[in-house]
């Protein structure tokens, strides 16, 4: 039931690329730790590849963002 504030623009990263954002955490079937949703915001850095499997519990490669969870 949120109803904001939400982000209008994003700008892109320090290495020129749109920021991604993974959020199984938001889907009744999405991607657990220990139970609880969680999601990523990342940015797939210098070399512009996402590394990071959306299953995954750390960052991988080169990549930068966190990871968040919800209960």
């Amino acid at each position: 039931k949120w109803d904001g504030p939400y982000i209008a623009k994003l700008s892109e990263d320090p290495f020129g690329q749109t920021y991604f954002a993974h959020v199984g955490a938001m889907e009744k079937s999405g991607t657990k730790i220990d139970g609880e949703g969680e999601g990523w915001i990342l940015s797939a850095g210098p070399d512009g590849l996402i590394d990071t499997p959306t299953t995954g519990s750390t960052l991988a490669d080169d990549d930068i963002g966190f990871i968040f969870v919800t209960r």
